[in-house]
């Protein structure tokens, strides 16, 4: 009779309690947490000289860590690399800007008989002088010495 007694008790806790199905509810949620989610539960490997990390661990502050014999050698081959001898010119400024005004100065020219061919029109006209007109334009003269003007400026 005590047996029944004690099954009635206790299946009319587990029936009507609220706080064991909120017990058996938070223990079933915190095993399938455990479960689902491995790297939950943080393990400190305290590492050794010598020792193979697992996976890559990140360091707390930031280290130098310098390879002298490396940067040694990387400072003799750029030591090695750099123009010992320069070759210093002092005639070459004077050189390339008489270059450059001498091509320029070709270009006015042509711009300098452009005008005075447009002054001189104003004066009565010969058949002459209509005839030279029509020979070419001042933008194709300018265009016929483009390879020249290239030739004089490049450097």
């Amino acid at each position: 009779m005590t047996s029944k007694k004690n099954k009635k008790s206790v299946s009319k806790f587990f029936d009507n309690s609220y706080r064991f199905r909120w017990a058996v509810m938070i223990g079933v949620t915190m095993i399938f947490t455990f479960i689902l989610y491995p790297n939950l539960i943080l393990i400190k490997h305290s590492y050794e000289l010598g020792d193979v990390a697992e996976r890559d661990i990140k360091a707390p502050k930031d280290f130098l860590i310098e390879d002298s014999e490396a940067t040694e050698t990387n400072r003799k081959q750029a030591v090695e690399k750099v123009l010992t001898v320069y070759d210093h010119d002092t005639a070459l400024s004077f050189a390339l800007t008489q270059r450059v005004h001498s091509a320029f100065a070709d270009l006015q020219a042509v711009f300098n008989t452009e005008n005075a061919n447009k002054y001189s029109a104003k004066k009565p006209k010969t058949a002459s002088s209509t005839a030279a007109e029509k020979k070419t334009s001042i933008h194709e003269q300018v265009w016929q010495m483009k390879e020249e003007f290239e030739r004089k400026n490049r450097f």
